[in-house]
């Protein structure tokens, strides 16, 4: 059997997209409630901080993966008229939810929310982590019908 490089680049970025989400639904989804009843609201984003650390390291090389693939497969299969198709509009959802991410982690979070959260820590600490709980959501919520119209129009199955 040859080695078919497409495949494997295929297979990694199906397994960093699920490290990615699913990171992303324990934080929202367990973490996040888990903080809100265990520490008062000026403590959470501390809370939240201190856990966070390690899930913060790897976010950007998950982001950067799922990226790099995600190009190299569009351009190794020549799949870029696939995003003037209207039936494969899972393919802009799933760029729009990796957007969102590389936007808020490389761009918007350096250069805005971050400062802003360290002048906001003493003074507004739920507002800090109210706002973390929103953004995550959001891409909580919106990767739901990314991964599964994607998985189904990947099978040739998507009834719309």
């Amino acid at each position: 059997m040859a080695f078919d490089l497409l495949a494997v680049v295929r297979a990694v970025h199906v397994l960093v997209v699920t490290f990615w989400i699913g990171s992303i639904f324990f934080v929202t989804f367990i973490l996040h409630p888990a903080i809100i009843r265990a520490a008062p609201p000026e403590g959470r984003h501390m809370l939240f901080k201190s856990m966070h650390h390690p899930f913060g390291k790897l976010m950007p090389w998950l982001i950067t993966i799922v990226g790099a693939s995600g190009l190299y497969m569009l351009n190794e299969m020549d799949m870029w008229e696939r995003f003037l198709d209207p039936h494969t509009w899972y393919l802009h959802l799933m760029v729009l939810v990796w957007g969102f991410e590389a936007f808020m982690r490389f761009f918007y979070g350096p250069l805005h929310m971050h400062p802003r959260n360290e002048e906001w820590a003493e003074s507004r600490p739920d507002a800090v982590f109210a706002g973390m709980v929103q953004r995550q959501r959001f891409v909580g919520f919106v990767s739901i019908p990314a991964i599964l119209a994607a998985t189904m129009g990947a099978h040739g199955y998507l009834p719309f």
